[in-house]
């Protein structure tokens, strides 16, 4: 089974991957996070300000994402550099993904391509306020990205509400379960396994 995780920035992708893996460690399923899938920053768009904007969908490699995930369902393995905002080429990580009857893929864009979306047969989607995707977005870029509150600000409202209203905001209509992470994660959690677990049988 292949399950997609999708949603804006700070909704609680990363939280729900790392609940859903640990449940069903026993199948121990393969992660292909779209993160890791960033163009170099010397490929990507830069706004009026020459700011690089990270939440168009052009700013992943669309086609590299596929070709991974279609390798992993063939029963092959993926290898791939873990990025990092701060890290430079030469110094990231390299991931080797083992394939599994069960996958998990996770990302902004998880839902945009019709190949990888088609390919889905859970589509999951992470719903959260947007004010506590803002603070979560605010913690995250000042600890892991050097980034200064004025900074983030600025992103969030240049790049990432376009970017959701004009390009994510379309694609919520391919979920096939909404997660409400706002108030009881513990009980969304327990609905979505549910739901999953009938899929498996």
């Amino acid at each position: 089974m292949i399950i997609g995780i999708s949603g804006g920035s700070g909704s609680g992708k990363t939280t729900l991957l790392r609940r859903l893996v640990n449940y069903y460690a026993r199948h121990e399923p393969a992660v292909l996070c779209q993160d890791n899938y960033y163009l170099p920053k010397d490929e990507q768009l830069v706004d009026s300000s020459g700011w690089i904007n990270f939440d168009l969908p052009t700013a992943i490699d669309q086609a590299s994402f596929h070709s991974d995930l279609v390798r992993l369902i063939e029963g092959k393995s993926v290898c791939r550099k873990e990025y990092g905002y701060n890290v430079a080429g030469r110094q990231r990580k390299e991931l080797i993904t083992e394939p599994s009857r069960l996958i998990f893929v996770e990302g902004l864009y998880v839902f945009f391509q019709k190949e990888v979306r088609d390919l889905l047969e859970v589509r999951i989607l992470m719903k959260t306020e947007q004010n506590l995707q803002y603070q979560r977005r605010l913690l995250r870029d000042q600890k892991e990205r050097d980034l200064n509150k004025q900074e983030v600000e600025y992103q969030w409202k240049n790049h990432v509400l376009p970017c959701y209203e004009n390009y994510l905001l379309p694609l919520e209509k391919h979920a096939d379960f909404c997660f409400e992470n706002n108030v009881d994660f513990e009980r969304e959690f327990v609905r979505l396994v549910h739901y999953i677990d009938q899929r498996i049988k």
